[in-house]
């Protein structure tokens, strides 16, 4: 569709005047390119490489992002959380020589103790959370159907980084089934601080799980501790629905250094 088509649909659909649209095309924006809707170059641009010592891989299953992160960022110590006993002894199998990768069979949420785990009908689905009973008709069948549950360790970002003796984090990683939010709950202090400079966060749009984290909640919660939105990764459509997305939130120094970079 040519300029002139975009006009005319803007003017006469959305009503747009000839004012705004002449200050609609002041704005330098540009068509989404290879490399910005990659989250791992945009991440790897984010936090210069060889400057990263700490990365969080939460939901890490067998560890398919964790060596994606060794390969990005070569000097990096990952910390990768599994809850799932069976996924985690992949983890295990595929990391317990690696020195820089410290394996932890546990969940992450916004209170430490245990907490039943649901192991669905494919494991990658598995979560703190019940699924809704809207699941399976948003997504399909034979994926969020629970089979059964385990008790699994629960604790909290922050008393993780206590008791282990991190004060700050590059990267953290989130994919954990609608149960991102609570996630976030329990990192308030390092949050507070900004002693996260990236998260990259799944966000499920559809009813998929009970209480599930809604993407304007985890937006609002971010942004009370001056985390903003950078940007939107690997959309998945269930036909002309988006259920699912990508997300990256920066701290304040990320945002600014990178506001820095386009005034060069």
């Amino acid at each position: 569709m040519n300029i002139k088509k975009i006009k005319f649909l803007a003017k006469h659909i959305f009503n747009f005047s000839d004012s705004k649209l002449e200050y609609y095309n002041q704005f330098p924006c540009q068509s989404l390119t290879q490399e910005a809707s990659d989250p791992f170059k945009v991440k790897s641009v984010l936090l210069h490489k060889d400057k990263v010592k700490t990365i969080f891989d939460v939901g890490a299953h067998e560890g398919i992002i964790t060596a994606r992160y060794r390969e990005l960022f070569t000097k990096a110590k990952i910390f990768a959380f599994e809850p799932y006993f069976p996924s985690f002894e992949g983890l295990t199998k595929n990391y317990a020589t690696d020195a820089l990768v410290s394996l932890h069979n546990l969940a992450i949420s916004s209170n430490i103790g245990q907490h039943k785990l649901n192991v669905n009908s494919s494991i990658l689905t598995n979560s703190l959370l019940e699924t809704d009973i809207k699941g399976s008709s948003n997504w399909k069948e034979g994926l969020l159907e629970t089979v059964e549950t385990r008790t699994v360790d629960v604790i909290t970002l922050d008393k993780f980084c206590l008791d282990n003796q991190i004060s700050f984090i590059d990267l953290l990683k989130l994919d954990i089934q609608g149960n991102e939010l609570s996630a976030l709950r329990g990192a308030q202090q390092l949050l507070l601080d900004q002693c996260i400079d990236v998260i990259y966060c799944e966000i499920i749009l559809v009813p998929t799980y009970q209480k599930q984290g809604l993407f304007s909640q985890v937006l609002d919660f971010a942004q009370n501790f001056n985390y903003q939105l950078f940007g939107i990764y690997n959309p998945c459509y269930k036909q002309l629905r988006l259920n699912q997305i990508d997300i990256i939130l920066v701290s304040q120094k990320i945002y600014s250094s990178y506001a820095n970079l386009l005034l060069e």
